[in-house]
């Protein structure tokens, strides 16, 4: 009872002090939490500010790559990018391989398909649509009947008269990397199926086969290809790559209505005597302003998946998820029953062992000529670079020739000997996937002239004779003319950031991860500051 009355005689004779005390520390909170909004508020808005044009050039370059076969016919003239992206001495993989004749050679690659006799050079493109997509040409095979197949990004060909036309293949992909001829039947090799065909255009008779899986499949995907597909939205097939266009579309209008969130409140004290052009821009600041809630808010965990999907696709974060595993994501595209699904790269016959030799985006394999049994990996092989093999030839002495943007090498498989192939020493490989995906010679193509010149073609600094002193033909100014770069191709150099190379050298690989963290960072900074500001409230006001 005392302690009672105690009390109320201290409330008695201090409540001004009380209530001090009380308001004090509300106003204290207040400016804590003020401040927390306002340091999240800037952080949002100046980073954003910052990263706006590398959002808009993720955004408009995702959205071209998302759909390369809207875009596949146009080009764009090699002049109006960077040096490095013209043609000089046949770099650029301008030619992927080289089929010898008895007076005169078919070279083929990203230019298309050429006739080279004496230096001089004819084009042999038509028939192929435009655009250069449509002529890259992965492969080539002359067949023993005289029939000219060439296997392109696109689709499968062979000539007539001097006129390319199309064979449809019975397979969803139309993409040929490789055409090998074995007892007189055509195996073409697309990136998941082998297609196997009569050497007879007129009547083909097409079959499909698949590769059993190696001994011991456990049904994973790499961590590199789910990241990319989760990052395309090809995971979830059509719908998901327009709902990644749709995040792309929101990035920009997010970018836009932040801009101008940003630039009116700045004109306001000017326009306080036009009230008309005042009010006018209060109603395009509330109304950009609330798309840029609604938008950011609903789309704010999906733009920063994407962010974080995409750092990690590019050096040097690839290299943390090159070589690692992961089960295949149940109802997604990555969940395939072919074990081999958009795996394989390339193919060659071994005729001493009745055995073929494969090549994934990871390893060589072996299997047997009737593809019936489970292939095997192959314990000691050259490295092969994480973008795979270019090069896959047998050799007359049993030797096969190993070449990828980790180099050219000779191997022998069953004297497990490897030797450089550029250098004229013996190798010793490194199996391991955590290591740059370029080496010092960035293997590119490869191809051997009628008179037994053999040379190989740099991706960067172009062609190199290996068993003479004769340099390889000039290109013509006629290819130069006509050999653009495709606007996918283009937009996957801004995208990769590639593009930026020239202007700050090697260094252009920090502007994916940097960019991811602070465009992630804006992004988290936003919901932030909007949960703080509205919280208590109505979801959207």
């Amino acid at each position: 009872m005392n302690l009672l009355l105690f009390k109320e005689n201290i409330d008695t004779q201090f409540p001004n002090e009380i209530e001090q005390e009380q308001v004090q520390t509300k106003v204290a909170t207040k400016r804590k939490k003020s401040t927390s909004k306002k340091f999240w508020q800037k952080t949002h808005k100046w980073l954003g500010l910052i990263m706006s044009l590398f959002v808009l050039n993720f955004a408009i370059s995702g959205i071209i790559l998302n759909h390369r076969e809207i875009f596949v016919g146009l080009d764009l003239p090699r002049w109006t990018l960077p040096g490095e992206y013209s043609y000089h001495n046949w770099n650029n993989a301008a030619i992927k391989g080289i089929l010898p004749g008895e007076n005169s050679n078919i070279v083929y690659g990203n230019v298309g398909v050429w006739k080279e006799n004496s230096g001089k050079f004819t084009d042999m493109n038509t028939g192929f649509p435009s655009g250069m997509d449509n002529k890259n040409v992965q492969s080539m095979l002359k067949s023993e009947k005289g029939n000219l197949y060439a296997g392109t990004f696109n689709a499968f060909y062979y000539q007539s008269g001097n006129h390319w036309k199309q064979l449809i293949l019975p397979t969803d992909e139309q993409r040929v990397i490789k055409i090998l001829e074995k007892d007189s039947k055509i195996l073409l090799l697309t990136r998941s199926e082998i297609v196997f065909f009569n050497d007879n255009p007129a009547n083909p008779k097409f079959s499909v086969k698949q590769i059993k899986p190696e001994k011991g499949y456990i049904a994973q995907t790499g961590l590199f290809q789910t990241l990319w597909q989760l990052h395309s939205g090809e995971a979830f097939w059509m719908i998901g790559r327009l709902f990644v266009d749709f995040l792309a579309i929101t990035f920009i209008l997010l970018i836009f209505t932040g801009l101008i969130k940003w630039y009116l409140p700045k004109t306001f004290k000017k326009l306080k005597a036009k009230k008309e052009k005042l009010a006018n821009r209060k109603k395009i600041n509330l109304w950009s302003l609330s798309l840029h809630n609604q938008f950011g808010l609903w789309t704010a965990l999906f733009l920063f998946l994407t962010t974080i999907t995409g750092m990690f696709l590019r050096p040097p974060l690839l290299i943390l998820v090159g070589a690692n595993k992961v089960p295949q994501l149940p109802g997604t595209n990555l969940k395939q029953d072919n074990a081999w699904f958009d795996k394989l790269r390339n193919i060659t016959y071994l005729p001493d062992e009745h055995r073929y030799v494969f090549a994934t985006d990871e390893y060589l394999f072996s299997v047997d000529e009737n593809f019936q049994e489970n292939p095997e990996i192959y314990n000691y092989q050259p490295t092969i670079s994480v973008m795979g093999t270019n090069v896959l030839e047998t050799r007359h002495d049993g030797g096969v020739l190993v070449g990828s943007f980790s180099g050219l090498f000779l191997w022998y498989p069953k004297e497990n000997l490897i030797f450089d192939y550029v250098n004229k020493t013996e190798y010793v490989p490194q199996m391991a996937l955590t290591g740059p995906p370029i080496g010092a010679n960035a293997v590119s193509g490869f191809g051997v002239l009628a008179d037994g010149r053999e040379y190989y073609f740099d991706y960067s600094t172009g062609s190199y004779p290996l068993n003479s002193d004769y340099f390889f033909p000039r290109m013509s100014e006629e290819i130069l003319q006509k050999s653009g770069i495709s606007l996918w191709n283009t937009a996957l150099e801004f995208h990769t950031a590639r593009i930026f190379r020239s202007l700050i050298g090697d260094f252009y690989i920090l502007i994916i991860p940097l960019s991811g963290i602070l465009i992630a960072l804006s992004i988290l900074a936003g919901f932030i500051y909007w949960f703080q500001a509205y919280k208590g409230k109505k979801l959207l006001r």
